[in-house]
């Protein structure tokens, strides 16, 4: 791999693949406003197939940095004038990568510096760029692991109970066993949620296109309006898999046509059809049934009840349930605190499982002095 720290004019650099639903880079404006783009986005020029290596490029793609360029771009719309200051003869500074694979392109597009990916559709895009560029589970596993969600609760479970060993182990070599137990159990659980992403990736692309639209909550460009598309579950994927694996088998043994992911065969498009139908008519019943708006005493029935440990919660279901002594400003605060909860979770899964720990601590100590207190109320009796 070769680099090369050069200007070029901005119109001809293009996002060709990429895993975000939307650049939206303009949170990123007024920082490229006050000091210009500090990091130099990596682009790689493509040229005619056949072409001369002297030739001059037909562009520029885009490996990393879509975000200062989609924010360029806005400046470029929105503010003409500051575009022309920044940016003269219309050029912004690169850092051009050059003698790369296709695969090595793809693979180092996989770096998302700021701004982490979040929604599962673009996961689901990095997961599909990085097979297609020949990445096996394993890699892509540790490629993303901090994007697949955190451990389930079985392999939460088995970590904690290998933690509270390594914290009272005192023999050197144990501890490097447990360890290694320990990044066992996570790999091994990352890798199985890559597993399910695999299967998606493997199906034909209306199993995608059902993800954009959970995800999104919009149909991709290509549907007409009001058009079916229904929310997949795990075990709907399986199968959906297994149909198309007897099309491919069938068009290799010359039996059908031509069977791809944008074509898929017979077996796969009647499952499909009876799993949408399926669930279209569980949908039309959910809906012809109009839920009845809750009252305030039901509302707030769990907090009388004393079953809401939080109290955030308590404050979010108190202000639905119009208590006067919550105002709406409460909404705020409880964001704030949800947001950086979501945040620990999602980023930093080794102090999250701190943090559940020290709450499992907290809710057994709590009930352990709740049956102290009834024992001595029932001796006093």
């Amino acid at each position: 791999m070769q680099t090369n720290n050069n200007s070029i004019v901005f119109s001809d650099i293009r996002a060709i693949r990429n895993v975000r639903i939307e650049n939206n880079g303009r949170f990123l404006v007024p920082s490229i406003l006050d000091e210009g783009i500090q990091e130099r986005p990596w682009v790689t020029p493509i040229f005619e197939t056949n072409s001369a290596k002297s030739a001059e490029p037909l562009y520029y793609e885009i490996i990393r940095g879509h975000c200062r360029l989609d924010a360029v771009a806005i400046i470029q719309a929105e503010m003409p004038e500051e575009f022309a200051r920044l940016f003269k003869g219309s050029k912004v500074k690169v850092q051009i990568i050059t003698d790369i694979t296709a695969d090595e392109k793809e693979r180092l597009k996989m770096d998302f510096n700021r701004k982490n990916l979040t929604n599962e559709y673009e996961i689901q895009l990095a997961v599909n760029l990085l097979f297609d560029a020949r990445c096996t589970e394993a890699e892509v596993a540790n490629q993303l692991a901090s994007m697949l969600g955190e451990l389930t609760s079985d392999a939460k479970g088995k970590k904690l109970e290998l933690e509270k060993m390594l914290s009272e182990e005192k023999d050197p070599l144990e501890r490097i066993n447990i360890q290694a137990s320990i990044r066992k159990i996570v790999a091994d659980c990352k890798r199985g949620k890559v597993q399910t992403r695999k299967a998606i990736y493997d199906c034909p692309t209306v199993v995608l296109d059902c993800l954009y639209l959970k995800h999104t909550g919009k149909l991709p460009d290509h549907y007409e309006s009001g058009a079916f598309l229904p929310v997949l579950t795990g075990n709907d994927v399986s199968k959906l898999l297994r149909a198309f694996k007897k099309d491919l088998k069938s068009a290799a043994e010359g039996i059908c046509e031509n069977v791809t992911k944008s074509q898929p065969g017979a077996c796969f498009v009647e499952l499909f059809a009876s799993i949408s139908a399926e669930k279209r008519n569980k949908s039309g019943k959910a809906d012809s049934q109009p839920r009845k708006a809750m009252s305030r005493a039901k509302i707030v029935e769990p907090i009388d009840k004393g079953q809401i440990e939080s109290k955030a919660m308590r404050d979010v279901i108190g202000y639905h349930g119009a208590n006067p002594d919550i105002g709406s400003e409460v909404i705020g605060r409880v964001d704030g605190i949800l947001a950086i909860v979501e945040c620990v979770q999602r980023e930093n899964t080794e102090l999250w499982d701190q943090c559940v720990a020290v709450f499992d601590s907290y809710t057994k100590r709590k009930a352990a002095l709740l049956v102290k207190a009834a024992q001595k109320s029932g001796e006093e009796l």
